[in-house]
């Protein structure tokens, strides 16, 4: 039998579940945040993307 794979998932495999509080909650949106930034640097035509990434983001208070 194959030896059992981690997996990629941040909800699979062994790594507990965790429910959403206010300080994951803003860990992701900095990661987001990030993110868009990078994406921004690498492609200038992405402006639409980050657009609506923007918008949640301040939907959510976030910016």
């Amino acid at each position: 039998m194959a030896p059992k794979r981690p997996s990629a998932s941040p909800a699979g495999g062994d790594m507990p579940k965790r429910g959403l509080t206010a300080t994951n909650l803003s860990e992701c949106m900095g990661l987001l945040a990030q993110s868009m930034k990078i994406l921004e640097e690498n492609d200038l035509n992405i402006e639409k993307s980050t657009a609506v990434i923007r918008g949640v983001m301040e939907k959510n208070d976030v910016l």
